[in-house]
């Protein structure tokens, strides 16, 4: 079970569906790109698998309820993937560890190390998820 959190055109819940994830969930503030990242997904999709995208919450305070409530419907995320940039990506990390289980792998991309979003990351996700690295 995947969630991709600022899903843009879909690219990481469908590759994640065509590596074998059999639920995976879009997530974007945006309208026009949810319906890209549904496009995308009818054309792109592999058998087996079922891919939803919801339009989320703009404020981050509505992120926490939004993602809890996913969890509740599909239950908790074992892998959660985001790529947006870093600011975002710290406001949103109460929510981003409503929606995942204990122990569920994390994956963040759009940071820049050269002026440390890889530290400010690590810091603000600690607490839910464990053994950071770079790459």
């Amino acid at each position: 079970q995947v969630l991709d959190y600022g899903t843009g055109s879909g690219i990481l819940a469908i590759v994640a569906a065509r590596l074998g994830a059999r639920s995976v969930i879009g997530v974007d503030v945006d309208s026009p790109s949810v319906a890209s990242a549904r496009r995308n997904a009818a054309m792109n999709s592999p058998d087996g698998s079922t891919l939803d995208f919801y339009e989320g919450p703009a404020d981050f305070t509505s992120a926490h309820e939004f993602a809890r409530g996913l969890a509740e419907e599909h239950g908790n995320f074992d892998v959660v993937v985001a790529n947006i940039l870093c600011r975002p990506l710290m406001a949103l990390a109460p929510a981003l560890a409503a929606a995942a289980k204990p122990g569920s792998a994390l994956a963040l991309t759009g940071l820049r190390s050269e002026i440390g979003d890889f530290q400010r990351i690590k810091q603000a996700y600690q607490d839910t998820f464990f053994n950071f690295r770079e790459v």
